[in-house]
C-alpha cells in the first residue's frame, strides 16, 4: 500500500504539471485537469491508497486504535474502491487503449506528444491497472448493497456528463475530442454505452472480488448452509460426554484405592507392594493383559472417571 501510495502521488504531481515535472505545458483551458476522467480516476486513487496507509499505519503502529480507526475508515475504503477506483480506472484503461488503437487523434492527439512523455501517459492510462488487481488482491473488501453501489456510480457518472457540457457549453471546447465528431444523438448514444460499459466494471469487480475472498469470515457466513450450520451449533445445549469404565464397581474401587495415598503408606510401612491384578483388555478382544498391567486406556478413563 505505501509503494502503490508514493506511485499514485507522483503520478498525479506529474500530470498536475507543476514547476520540475514531467508535463511541459500547463492546463489553461476551462476546468482545466478537472474536466478530463483520467485526471478524476487519479484523484481517486491517491484518496484510496492514501486511507490504505492510514490504516495500516495505525494498525501496526498503535493497535490501541486500529478497532476505532478501521471502523470509521474501512467502510469508506471499501466504498471508494469497489464503487469509484475500480469500475472507473478499468474503463479509463480499456476505453482509452480501444480508441487509441482505432484512432488516437479521437482520444489523444498526436500534439499531445510534445507535452506529455510516453512514460506520463503510461503513468496515467496504463499503470493505473496493475494497480487495482493490486488492491483487489492483497486486501479483501466488504460490498455494500447493489442498490447502493448503483445508485453512487450512477450519481458519479451523471455529475461527470453534466460537468463535460457545461465545459463546452461556456469554453466551446470538449474534454475529449471524440465528443467533437458526434453529433447529438450520437453523442446520447455513446454516453449510454460508456454508462452500461462502466456498470458492468462495477458488477466484474464486485464477482472477483467475492471469488478472490470467498474464505474471508463475513464471505463464508453469507453462505446458507454455513450460516444455519453455525446458528445451530450455537443454540445447541452442550451434551456432557460421560467416560467409559472397564469392569466392574468392584474394580472401580480398587483403582481409587491404589490411587489414593493410604495405599502408598501402607506400602511404605509394612513393605507389602499390591500386585495389579488382570483385566480384561478391551483393545485385544477382552483377552487378559500381558504381564498384569493396567490397560491403558482403561486406566486414563478410570483416572479421569475417579477424579
Amino acid at each position: 500500500h505505501f509503494l502503490c501510495c508514493l506511485w499514485a502521488i507522483f503520478a498525479l504531481v506529474q500530470n498536475i504539471g507543476l514547476p520540475q515535472s514531467a508535463r511541459r505545458e500547463r492546463d489553461d483551458t476551462y476546468g482545466g485537469h478537472w474536466k478530463h476522467l483520467t485526471f478524476l480516476n487519479q484523484i481517486l486513487q491517491t484518496i484510496l491508497f492514501v486511507l490504505c496507509v492510514v490504516i495500516d499505519f495505525v494498525g501496526l503502529c498503535t493497535p490501541s486504535y486500529e478497532k476505532k480507526v478501521s471502523s470509521l475508515l474501512v467502510p469508506i475504503r471499501d466504498f471508494i474502491f469497489l464503487v469509484f477506483v475500480f469500475p472507473v480506472g478499468l474503463f479509463v484503461a480499456v476505453v482509452f487503449w480501444g480508441l487509441y488503437a482505432y484512432d488516437r487523434e479521437l482520444v489523444y492527439p498526436r500534439e499531445l506528444d510534445e507535452v506529455n512523455p510516453t512514460w506520463l501517459n503510461h503513468s496515467m492510462h496504463t499503470t493505473i491497472l496493475p494497480l487495482l488487481f493490486i488492491e483487489l488482491v492483497i486486501c479483501p473488501h466488504k460490498h455494500v448493497r447493489k442498490t447502493k453501489g448503483i445508485l453512487g456510480l450512477t450519481v458519479f457518472t451523471l455529475t461527470y456528463l453534466c460537468w463535460i457540457t457545461w465545459v463546452h457549453h461556456v469554453s466551446g471546447i470538449w474534454a475529449y475530442p471524440v465528443l467533437g465528431v458526434l453529433n447529438i444523438p450520437g453523442k446520447l448514444v455513446f454516453f449510454s454505452i460508456a454508462y452500461c460499459i462502466v456498470l458492468m466494471f462495477y458488477f466484474f469487480g464486485r464477482v472477483l472480488s467475492k471469488q478472490l475472498w470467498v474464505y474471508v469470515p463475513w464471505r463464508l457466513m453469507e453462505r446458507p448452509e454455513i450460516s444455519d450450520a453455525f446458528h445451530s451449533k450455537v443454540s445447541r445445549k452442550p451434551s456432557v460426554t460421560k467416560p467409559k469404565v472397564y469392569g466392574s464397581t468392584v474394580q472401580l474401587q480398587l483403582n481409587k484405592q491404589l490411587s489414593s495415598a493410604s495405599v502408598s503408606g501402607c506400602a511404605s510401612q509394612g513393605g507389602w507392594s499390591p500386585k495389579p491384578k488382570k483385566f480384561p483388555n478391551k483393545d485385544k478382544g477382552g483377552g487378559l493383559e500381558s504381564k498384569g498391567r493396567f490397560p491403558v486406556g482403561w486406566f486414563v478413563e478410570t483416572a479421569v472417571a475417579s477424579a
